[in-house]
């Protein structure tokens, strides 16, 4: 069906939770102006390539850690 792990569609803002060496912060992605005008009005930094490379290698983890399929054909 196409929902995730990793948010298409339909979203304002989708955060990912990133844990890494004792860090701890989110990458988010913007999906709408209305997201984009609420990020504003929240202290952050512009993510980096490197950001995006670890949301990406995120979501496949996530993938493969999934246990339970559904065709849908």
């Amino acid at each position: 069906m196409g929902t995730g792990p990793k948010a298409a569609t339909g979203f304002d803002l989708a955060l990912t939770e990133v844990l890494d060496e004792g860090r701890h912060y989110f990458i988010v992605e913007v999906g709408t102006e209305l997201g984009g005008e609420v990020l504003k009005s929240v202290k952050c930094v512009k993510a980096t390539d490197e950001n995006l490379a670890t949301v990406n290698e995120i979501c496949k983890k996530t993938v493969k850690q999934m246990g339970r399929t559904l065709d849908t054909s």
